[in-house]
Order: C-alpha cells, then sequence, then structure tokens
C-alpha cells in the first residue's frame, strides 16, 4: 500500500450451497472468487472484479515517451548468452565507470533475484525492503546499519548503470524495466534448469 493509506482492507469466505466464495475489499474496489463446479480433480472458477474507487490504485510506469524501457524494443529470439553479454562488462554511467555484472555469481544473482520479487511489481521497492532480504541477521548497531544502507546503494547504482532497474522520480522507489526483468528471468531460469530438462528440448520428437 501506498505510504499513509487509512483505508479498510478486508476478506470473508461463505460456503453456500452452489459452492464457495471469497471476496477481498479495499475500500470500494473488491475482488471475488466463485467456485463453480468441480471437473475431476480440477475446480472451475469465476471471478468478479468490481472498481469503484480506482485512485487506491497507484501503479509507476515510464513515460511513454521514453524508448529506453519499451516492451517493443525487446528481441524475444535473444539468446540467454546474448541476454547476459550486455550486463558482462564494464558500463559508463551519469560520467562514471561501473564493473560488470556476474550472472552467475552468488551475490550478484541474490540481489537481482530479490528486486524480481512479486510484491515489487506495483509499488516498486526501497533500499530498506531489500535489506532485510539479503542479509541473514538484523545489525547489531545503528553504525552497522547505515553501513549496510550505503553498501546496498552502491548496488542499486549498479543495476541503474547497467538498466536493469529504474529510479521513480522524486521518490527513494525502485523498479525493474522491462529489459531487466526479461534478462533477469532469463537468467534465473538457465541457473535452475536441469541437464534432463534440456534433454527433453533437445531430444528429436519420436
Amino acid at each position: 500500500m501506498p505510504r499513509g493509506f487509512s483505508g479498510e482492507v478486508s476478506s470473508d469466505l461463505k460456503h453456500r450451497q452452489e459452492g464457495v466464495r471469497i471476496k477481498h475489499r479495499l475500500n470500494q474496489n473488491s475482488i471475488k472468487f466463485y467456485d463453480k463446479a468441480d471437473v475431476g480433480d480440477r475446480i472451475v472458477g469465476r471471478v468478479e472484479m468490481t472498481l469503484n474507487q480506482e485512485g487506491d490504485f497507484r501503479v509507476y510506469r515510464p513515460r511513454e515517451e521514453d524508448p529506453k524501457d519499451a516492451l517493443a524494443s525487446l528481441d524475444d529470439s535473444a539468446t540467454v548468452a546474448e541476454l547476459a553479454a550486455r550486463i558482462q562488462k564494464r558500463v559508463i554511467w551519469n560520467g562514471r565507470p561501473f564493473r560488470a555484472l556476474h550472472p552467475f555469481e552468488p551475490e550478484d544473482s541474490a540481489l537481482r533475484q530479490a528486486v524480481n520479487r512479486g510484491e515489487f511489481t506495483v509499488n516498486g521497492f526501497r533500499n530498506r525492503d531489500l535489506r532485510g532480504l539479503l542479509f541473514a541477521h538484523p545489525p547489531r548497531s545503528a553504525r552497522q546499519a547505515r553501513q549496510r544502507s550505503a553498501a546496498l546503494s552502491r548496488k542499486l547504482r549498479l543495476l541503474r548503470a547497467h538498466g536493469l532497474i529504474r529510479q521513480v522520480p522524486h521518490t527513494h522507489r525502485y523498479h525493474v524495466t522491462a529489459v531487466g526483468r526479461k534478462l533477469i528471468l532469463a537468467v534465473l531460469t538457465a541457473r535452475q534448469v536441469t541437464l534432463q530438462a534440456l534433454n527433453a528440448i533437445l531430444a528429436p520428437a519420436a
């Protein structure tokens, strides 16, 4: 929720003769799911959404005239190697040099995975949102907390330099760019794919 939100959020579940209905409500907006029928081991459902106060939902997005984050600029035929190559070299951003990123190095990978979490998709993320994800234990002192914040700020600048994230103007929030999301998902998938899965993909059809 946006900072300062003081509205009402509620959920309720009802069992009816025709099935189950669950409803989530935010002020005058709601989304309902109806259990309509059982088909074997699957459930046929119906989703209904009512939107009366659209101002309760804030979505940060780039300016329409900004070509740097356009979905049209993505090439779906690119290989993982081609996508990863763009971050594996030093770059100059705002007149300063920044090191290359390492797609499969644990620390760099953990950072990219953290910024790509689903809960940050709508409102983005802040430095402090990531600290609890990237550090196993709470800071032992105020000094250590400041050191961690500064270190993470440097890492976020590194991601910005490579075009993987952008800062929302006049805020301390960031969003993963369209190009960044595609690259992150491609690398994460490549990290997790097994040889067995690759063989199944590459094997000729019977």
